[in-house]
């Protein structure tokens, strides 16, 4: 076989998935290079395709990841049988046979695109990472909307459009390959009764289906009763509770919110290092009874990385569900029990 390809795309491939062998597929309709994993409970690959020439000769071979570790950024390559050349250098390599084939995307259900696929994934922060349930540990997509989880809270982010009538699920790895792909504003989904195929441009994903059932997060959500209604300014709670976690060190970082009708503000749960109280005065827009309640400051923050301007803040009791709004972002947290 003999192709020339970017050097830039094996180095981007590499950094998409690490794997310890790479593919490049030399077939008629153009030159695939290829990544391929497989774990316990799934198999996903990556794809990336090339321009091609006209002068290729059909086949393919597998490079090992120490030989795209050596080669120069954004120069083209001369892949040939068990070699691989710039204009500088020259790399050979053992032969390798043990080839993982393209996957056969067959009957494809109808092809979706997603316009605003960034702007989606930004639940991704609440995905579970302990793996207790194992559904919890993937990104749901859900009619129109986008949904992560864990025991403590819930990311979703919504569009207009129907995404898919049945539930997709994106597991853990393949979402941690999809924050590395920059400029996803716009993918196409597309799934058959084995695969899930997602494509941006000339990067496909593609990866087997989960047999699992996501929770009932619409349940959970409708659940929650809405008799407080506070409206705060992103920016000023972010600010507040940066402070409080480079004072108490991350997730440990509990905050006391008291919303009242005369001057609201967040204190800290505990003293720390000489300091026994901090104080900070917010603006609050309260609608309903006053109230009091305590939550962790990097779980809420997480939660209002995205959230622009202003967002609302809805709860019934100091025990309930917190729910946070803004334009086409919910997310809830469960607020912490203080023993007084």
């Amino acid at each position: 076989m003999k192709a020339i390809v970017n050097s830039e795309s094996l180095i981007y491939l590499n950094k998409l998935l690490n794997v310890d062998k790479y593919q490049v597929n030399v077939q008629k309709d153009g030159i695939k290079l290829s990544a391929t994993k497989e774990l316990k409970d799934t198999f996903y690959q990556v794809i990336l395709t090339e321009n091609t020439f006209g002068n290729e000769e059909e086949g393919k071979i597998l490079i090992p990841k120490e030989a795209i570790k050596l080669l120069p950024k954004k120069e083209p390559c001369l892949v040939g049988d068990y070699y691989i050349s710039t204009q500088n250098q020259k790399i050979s390599f053992n032969e390798d046979t043990e080839f993982m084939e393209l996957i056969e995307f067959n009957n494809p259900k109808e092809c979706k695109c997603i316009p605003n696929f960034d702007f989606l994934m930004e639940c991704k922060y609440a995905i579970e990472k302990d793996n207790v349930r194992p559904q919890l540990g993937s990104i749901c997509i859900d009619k129109n909307n986008f949904v992560a989880m864990d025991g403590y809270r819930m990311g979703i982010r919504s569009i207009e459009d129907i995404i898919t009538e049945n539930e997709i699920l994106i597991p853990e790895e393949v979402v941690n390959i999809l924050k590395k792909i920059k400029g996803t504003s716009i993918a196409t989904i597309q799934e058959n009764n084995e695969f899930v195929k997602i494509c941006f441009g000339r990067i496909t994903i593609v990866y087997k289906k989960s047999e699992l059932k996501y929770v009932n997060w619409r349940a959970l959500i409708n659940d929650v009763k809405k008799n407080i209604k506070v409206t705060l300014n992103v920016d000023d709670i972010k600010f507040i509770l940066s402070q409080y976690i480079k004072l108490y060190r991350g997730y440990g970082s509990i905050v006391i919110f008291n919303i009242n009708n005369k001057r609201s503000y967040i204190k800290s749960s505990k003293a720390n290092e000489g300091i026994i109280k901090f104080e900070r005065y917010i603006s609050a827009e309260l609608e309903g009874e006053e109230i009091e309640f305590a939550i962790n400051a990097r779980y809420l923050l997480d939660a209002l990385k995205y959230h622009d301007s202003n967002f609302t803040l809805y709860m019934s009791s100091p025990v309930s569900p917190i729910i946070l709004e803004s334009k086409n972002k919910t997310d809830m947290i469960l607020p912490i029990r203080l023993i007084k």
